[in-house]
């Protein structure tokens, strides 16, 4: 007796196949839609280690005294003067890079008010504000600013 097939059948017998398809089309469907989160991981990555990259540019900062003003391209002129019982001694102008956080961030440790990003991490944290909101801009921070309120005027 010869029975004949019929569509029902048919999907009876293939349905894990059709299955496999199913799932391999919505796979492919999420990696398009979310392509650029994927390629940002490696990054993403190297943040939360602490690791950053060194071919940044150096930030150009500006010092202000009630009688004189300088612009130094290296900061590390200032650095002696520039922190006393963890305020700032000295009105500090800083140009925040755009680009990455990282690049930004070195900015702010090219000017001495971070001696690293990991720091500008840990200070945002204890601020309460997210280290990655960092806006790229030009600062004045004034005499008597604390590490906690730069962090929180460059993540506002």
């Amino acid at each position: 007796m010869k029975k004949n097939k019929t569509f029902k059948d048919f999907l009876y017998d293939t349905n894990e196949i059709w299955l496999a398809i199913v799932i391999l089309i919505i796979a492919g469907l999420l990696i398009v839609w979310r392509i650029n989160v994927i390629m940002d991981y490696p990054s993403t990555l190297n943040k939360t280690a602490g690791t950053t990259t060194t071919t940044q540019e150096k930030a150009t900062t500006s010092t202000t005294t009630a009688n004189n003003s300088t612009t130094a391209s290296d900061s590390s002129k200032t650095t002696a003067s520039l922190w006393k019982d963890g305020k700032l001694t000295k009105s500090v102008k800083v140009k925040v890079k755009s680009g990455s956080e990282t690049a930004a961030v070195n900015s702010l440790v090219d000017a001495n008010l971070f001696s690293s990003y990991s720091e500008f991490v840990k200070v945002c944290k204890s601020a309460g504000v997210k280290a990655s909101r960092i806006k790229a801009s030009t600062f004045t921070f004034k005499a008597g600013s604390t590490k906690k309120s730069i962090a929180k005027q460059v993540t506002k």
